[in-house]
């Protein structure tokens, strides 16, 4: 394959990548990882470099656990940016929603501290609730739209606390309070 006339660098890839060849792929890290990054950071200003590189990255990986849906029309380059740009916009948009978020918390007061501290907790309990009663509302409000085992998912790791709470165990508890002794399964939580 290598040295034949009218076949590209790429192509050799391309077929490595296909057959599942582990040094394709680091021929495809060196060859186009830092054009991408320099494009994605061209792009998304915002992002410090080390987000475009972990971007990237995120997007080498997909490219290789779905290579088999790559057909070889596009360049290698532009297929991993097409990949690496939805995952900065994933990125960019899951980022904005959580500084949007971030912005409802609440900053706890330090005399509330130290009169939990003192055994006053009750009292700044309330006083915390009475001072934040729409985002209290709001986040009730939210509760109550989940399903009944949706609501026991998100109290059960709520509060554990510093317990080291195991899916596999709420699983099978939640199955017992569920679906006769079969173990429920916990959305987007591994054992």
């Amino acid at each position: 394959m290598a040295g034949e006339p009218g076949r590209k660098p790429d192509d050799e890839i391309a077929v490595g990548l296909w057959d599942g060849n582990p040094d394709a792929l680091s021929q495809l890290v060196a060859a186009h990882v830092g054009a991408v990054e320099r494009c994605i950071q061209r792009k998304f200003p915002k992002l410090s470099p080390e987000e475009v590189e972990d971007i990237v990255a995120t997007a080498v990986c997909r490219f290789w656990n779905s290579r088999d849906q790559y057909d070889g029309t596009r360049s290698l380059r532009g297929y991993l940016y097409g990949i690496a740009r939805n995952d900065a916009l994933e990125y960019t948009a899951r980022r904005r929603n959580w500084q949007k978020a971030r912005h409802l918390e609440v900053q706890v007061d330090p005399e509330v501290l130290q009169a939990c501290s003192d055994g006053r907790f009750e009292e700044q309990l309330d006083k915390l609730e009475d001072d934040n009663k729409g985002l209290l509302t709001a986040v009730k409000e939210a509760v109550e739209y989940l399903s009944p085992i949706q609501q026991d998912i998100l109290y059960a790791f709520a509060f554990a606390g510093d317990y080291d709470l195991k899916a596999g165990e709420l699983g099978r508890e939640l199955g017992d309070k569920y679906d006769n002794g079969v173990p429920a399964a916990i959305p987007g939580r591994r054992k």
